[in-house]
């Protein structure tokens, strides 16, 4: 799998018909943002890091290497299911979760794993493009206390929740507006 080309910074301009632009990234997203976006970063409103690191795939800050290796290893129908589960542990956030549309094939959520376990780089928070820093206090997928460890310095808002957190929100904007609350995360 390969993310799609983007020109780092070079000539972006915001869609037609928009005043502003906000950046929501979550779990492996927040890295991938990270990459697509570091040369423009002051282009957005907001950046907003949800449940996720820069260092995806790693023992101390991100999903540890063994359990991510396993994943991958043994991913078929029965594992995604489980993954689902433990990914919105409560049955009403699992019952939002699956009445979305599955837009994904096993095969396709596989190979994204394989690129994620090969590629496995890490950037420092200091690097960020992220300034408000959200993490649940529950998240069986990136644990808490790694996303934390990855964040130290940094101010992080912790929620109340699971790895996915989308139903505590009406809508992107209503995140966007409640991050807006959290303080500047200027990592140290």
């Amino acid at each position: 799998m390969r993310l799609p080309e983007y020109s780092a910074g070079a000539g972006r301009k915001l869609p037609a018909g928009y005043d502003s632009c906000s950046l929501v990234s979550w779990s492996m997203g927040v890295w991938a943002g990270q990459l697509l976006f570091a040369d423009c970063a002051d282009s957005f409103a907001a950046t907003v890091a949800v449940n996720g690191t820069l260092c995806p795939v790693d023992d101390r800050f991100g999903i540890p290497e063994k359990i991510f290796k396993n994943t991958l290893d043994t991913f078929n129908e029965e594992t995604r299911a489980k993954f689902y589960r433990r990914m919105c542990r409560g049955k009403s956030n699992l019952r939002h979760f699956l009445s979305l549309p599955l837009e994904r094939t096993l095969q396709s959520q596989k190979n994204e794993l394989a690129y994620w376990y090969r590629e496995k780089s890490c950037e420092s928070a200091e690097r960020a493009v992220y300034r408000k820093i959200i993490i649940a206090d529950s998240d069986c997928i990136i644990p808490t206390e790694n996303q934390k460890r990855f964040w130290e310095g940094c101010r992080i808002e912790i929620i109340s929740g699971f790895h996915y957190v989308f139903p505590l929100f009406q809508s992107w904007e209503q995140l966007v507006e409640y991050s807006s609350s959290i303080k500047f995360a200027e990592c140290s």
